[in-house]
């Protein structure tokens, strides 16, 4: 409602100076309106309405044709669509005034009287709808410049609190412990392996640390890190994991969101029961240059749901599947469009997008 009173507020405006330009035009001096006030209430009815027609085309061809994908189509079609109704509704009235207003005159010799007037009036209604569609379009860009720049914060905080739940799941407690027992356990009978061991711990966090701030890195430093990571499982879990890794060197100047194909390893760890009678396979390679692909045999259950692993005989924890998936999903938005691919059937996939090497970090 307040939206339409704003228009009907500036096209009165309008019509009262469209009527006194249009008519020191034709006189020399300005309306006397207390005389000329049939025709400024004509005027500012015609001005009225014309900005309602205006606004109605303008509403209509953006619901149609987007100023963003279409810019130049999007403009002229609203400055030709709005001329041509400013000319129809203008030469609607004229028609009008002459068969209620004008006596002893013919039609063709009603327009020869005051082709000046029509001249200007015609003029004058082109140049309205030229700076009415240049300021529909200035507005629109406002307002896509401001919801670009809302959504840039949102998505750039939203970056930083996945970046951090990353750090924070990878800092945890839980792992420390694990990792250090390990070390318990290796000191004394192999220390070869306890020295190999810690020298693997101390990569792993030094990558997870050099890549807090990183919201993508190359897939060659991720398979660096994730070597050191399956060393240490395969310390502790011996014949009960086997991972294989088969990524081609041409992709390796591609990036992807740090700790992205750690987390699906983690997670197939998480969320199986790992013995040597049922070991956990899992394999990561590459679909071209379009996909890195985590696959793993799993035995499923009605709650596992996100990747491709083996899945056997283990129930969730709180800490589950969904937090590392969606955190993997959402980093991904930032980037690209192409979703994250899960299928489960004799095994369970995830498919992580591989990103140009162009993409800006």
């Amino acid at each position: 409602m307040k939206h339409i009173w704003h228009i009907i507020l500036i096209s009165t405006f309008t019509g009262l100076i469209f009527y006194s330009y249009l008519y020191f035009g034709e006189t020399g001096k300005l309306p006397f309106l207390a005389i000329q006030i049939k025709y400024l209430i004509t005027t500012i009815l015609i001005s009225n309405l014309v900005s309602f027609g205006i606004v109605a085309i303008s509403n209509y061809l953006n619901k149609r044709i987007s100023w963003k994908d279409y810019f130049w189509r999007r403009f002229l079609s609203g400055l030709i669509l709005t001329i041509l109704f400013s000319l129809i509704i203008s030469i609607i009235v004229v028609v009008f005034y002459y068969f209620l207003c004008v006596e002893n005159l013919t039609f063709s010799g009603f327009l020869i009287e005051h082709f000046d007037i029509l001249t200007r009036l015609e003029i004058l209604l082109i140049l309205i709808s030229f700076i009415y569609t240049t300021l529909n379009f200035s507005f629109f860009s406002y307002r896509q410049y401001t919801v670009t720049q809302i959504e840039a914060l949102r998505l750039s905080n939203d970056q930083f609190n996945l970046q951090f739940q990353m750090l924070e799941s990878q800092l945890s407690p839980h792992y420390l412990f694990n990792s250090l027992n390990t070390i318990s356990s290796l000191a004394y009978r192999y220390t070869d392996k306890a020295e190999q061991y810690i020298r693997k711990f101390a990569e792993t966090y030094q990558f997870v640390l050099s890549t807090s701030d990183r919201k993508l890195v190359k897939l060659s430093e991720e398979l660096e890190f994730l070597k050191a990571y399956i060393f240490m499982l395969e310390i502790r879990y011996e014949n009960a994991l086997i991972v294989r890794i088969d990524i081609e060197s041409r992709i390796l100047e591609y990036q992807i969101p740090p700790l992205s194909m750690q987390m699906l390893v983690e997670n197939a760890i998480k969320h199986n029961t790992i013995s040597e009678i049922k070991p956990l396979k899992v394999t990561i390679y590459n679909e071209g240059v379009d996909f890195i692909v985590v696959k793993n045999n799993f035995i499923g259950k009605s709650h596992f749901i996100n990747f491709e692993n083996t899945l056997i005989d283990k129930h969730p924890k709180k800490d589950s599947y969904k937090i590392g998936l969606n955190n993997i999903r959402n980093r991904y938005k930032y980037f690209t469009k192409i979703p994250i691919s899960i299928n489960k059937n004799k095994n369970f996939i995830v498919k992580i997008p591989l990103l140009s090497s162009e993409i800006e970090k």
